[in-house]
């Protein structure tokens, strides 16, 4: 689309969600703009790399020399963190300078706003307005069908997503950190929603479904006054579920999402003794609810 564009021809280029973005999706943009503003959060969602580490090494090597340091050259290397080492204006947090941190949040209430500045920003953000919505910990155990999906934990999330489209209250995500889970929702939803909810027109729960259903890299950038998350897993399938808390930033992007309402689903024993499932389950109540036991 730039191709015939010159180097220096935009006089300001704005990249949003900078964080997630590689430098080389925006080396085009930043060589034709005589000005950068780069907003992101690298503890958010990384940028998505198809390339074998290897290979990114081995062309890094080749092309720029071995003494070339990662953090420049490195797979989770996005446009922000570049950004920011170019900054001269900004902090040192966990020995990585931050250029201009914005550290006053306006999106959430308590307890996300809490949540996610212990996970994730060491307790430096400030809430503009100090205000309390609803949350609450679905104790559900279950063991899995597949991968990581657990049909208890479907069933109370079910449960629940039926109450609100019957209070007409659908502005809400439901959010997992995978893939199977999320395919499988949609199919129980999509089943099951059209014939419980008689009187709402079939494509619009259709569209819903497919706009308000995903992974957390789907809604990163994203917002909705109730966000479902749903952990999935158990005791044999704790490779998943370590990946999920290996970082900050999964749990971080889910809990932000919600401006108002964060509820979990899942295996309370299993996850609230890892790291930063530990932080949610201290901040909200917990709710014994174990599908099996209402079906037996």
């Amino acid at each position: 689309m730039y191709g015939s564009v010159n180097d220096k021809v935009i006089g300001y280029l704005v990249i949003d969600e900078a964080g997630q973005a590689s430098p080389q999706q925006a080396i085009g943009g930043i060589w034709r703009s005589k000005h950068i503003i780069c907003v992101g959060d690298p503890l958010q969602i990384k940028p998505v790399v198809n390339l074998d580490r290897n290979l990114i090494e081995c062309i890094k090597n080749i092309n720029l020399g071995k003494d070339i340091e990662n953090k420049y050259f490195g797979e989770n290397t996005s446009v922000q963190r570049l950004a920011d080492l170019a900054n001269r204006y900004g902090t040192v947090e966990n020995g990585n300078w931050i250029g201009i941190p914005l550290w006053v949040h306006r999106r959430c209430k308590e307890p996300m706003f809490s949540i996610a500045n212990e996970i994730a920003y060491n307790n430096k953000m400030v809430l503009a307005i100090k205000e309390t919505g609803k949350s609450k910990w679905f104790d559900c155990g279950g063991k899995v069908e597949g991968k990581q999906y657990v049909k208890e934990q479907a069933d109370i999330l079910l449960d629940e997503i039926i109450k609100r489209w019957e209070q007409k209250d659908t502005n809400l995500y439901i959010i997992t950190p995978f893939v199977e889970i999320t395919i499988k929702l949609k199919e129980l939803l999509t089943n099951v929603l059209p014939n419980k909810l008689e009187n709402v027109d079939k494509k619009k729960i259709e569209k819903w479904i497919k706009n308000s259903i995903g992974t957390v890299h789907t809604f990163q950038g994203k917002e909705a006054n109730t966000v479902y998350f749903i952990c999935g897993g158990d005791e044999n399938t704790q490779g998943a579920l370590n990946w999920s808390c290996s970082e900050p930033n999964i749990l971080n992007v889910a809990v932000t999402r919600a401006k108002k309402e964060f509820y979990i689903i899942g295996n309370y024993n299993l996850l609230s003794q890892k790291k930063y499932y530990e932080t949610i389950a201290n901040n909200i109540e917990k709710e014994i609810l174990d599908k099996r036991k209402e079906i037996l």
